[in-house]
């Protein structure tokens, strides 16, 4: 592969009535450096992404060991032994999302910030409202932890009072 030559030392070449092969011994050597620094610079990212790729399929490997894959050896009435593999896989746990009551906001509002967040309708955004400002605090919604932190955050958007907690 021939080295490339920048557009300007080309023309000045051009006008010197050489051509590219026709380039001095220093400037063949840098151009030859630059070639050697790219292709180990472009070697260091290959291997860097390969070990990459290495490492994330070990952990891959790792969780799933981890996780459950369980051998069990069941005996019948003969005297070979057979095996079975089996994958058990554990549901994370559901997550509530709490509002608490609070003195600034409005009831009206609380109702309307409910329907925004969650979708509720209007019946369904009220029961929670009121149990809220009678109970100090509702379960409003319940489901996965990263949904859950999401809704939060929502909440605190519009100045309520919420957290998140592990569902019983």
């Amino acid at each position: 592969m021939k080295p490339t030559i920048p557009n300007q030392r080309r023309q000045q070449n051009a006008q010197k009535g050489r051509h590219d092969t026709e380039i001095g011994t220093s400037e063949r050597t840098v151009l030859l450096n630059i070639h050697k620094r790219d292709c180990h610079t472009s070697q260091a990212i290959h291997h860097q992404t390969t070990s990459n790729l290495e490492h994330t399929k070990h952990s891959r490997l790792k969780r799933d060991a981890s996780v459950g894959m369980m051998t069990t050896h069941m005996s019948s009435g003969s005297s070979e032994t057979k095996t079975s593999s089996q994958t058990k896989t554990q549901k994370a746990p559901p997550w509530s999302v709490v509002v608490f009551d609070d003195p600034v906001n409005l009831q009206n509002y609380v109702t309307l910030v409910l329907q925004r967040v969650f979708g509720y309708n209007k019946s369904m955004a009220e029961k929670l409202m009121m149990e809220v400002h009678n109970n100090g605090l509702s379960h409003v919604w319940s489901g996965n932890k990263e949904r859950a932190e999401l809704f939060v955050q929502q909440l605190h958007g519009y100045q309520l009072k919420a957290s998140i907690q592990q569902a019983k």
